[in-house]
């Protein structure tokens, strides 16, 4: 995650990952669209590159990232599962 940095806050050219622009992006989408996404445009030079367990571990990380509950489970790259669990996220104006 060079291009977000290890605080997911970005460099500039790469957006942030955390907080009001991750709220922002992805409130209300589902984590298998955020994995759909991720898994289609990363790494640039590579999309899709990646076991799709992969993607879902990086996934998992940008949500512990921005404070959402950790679930009963592991996150597994089944797409049915990731379809179901929405983004909940206050963006800003809506609070």
């Amino acid at each position: 995650m060079s291009c977000h940095r290890d605080d997911l806050k970005g460099d500039g050219t790469a957006p942030s990952l955390v907080g009001e622009s991750f709220a922002f992006l992805w409130g209300d989408m589902t984590v298998g669209d955020l994995f759909t996404r991720v898994r289609a445009i990363m790494p640039p030079e590579r999309p899709a590159s990646l076991p799709a367990q992969g993607y879902v571990d990086i996934i998992a990380f940008i949500l512990q990232k921005n404070a959402f509950p950790a679930g009963e489970r592991e996150l597994d790259a089944n797409s049915e599962t990731l379809a179901q669990i929405l983004i909940t996220a206050t963006r800003p104006g809506n609070r």
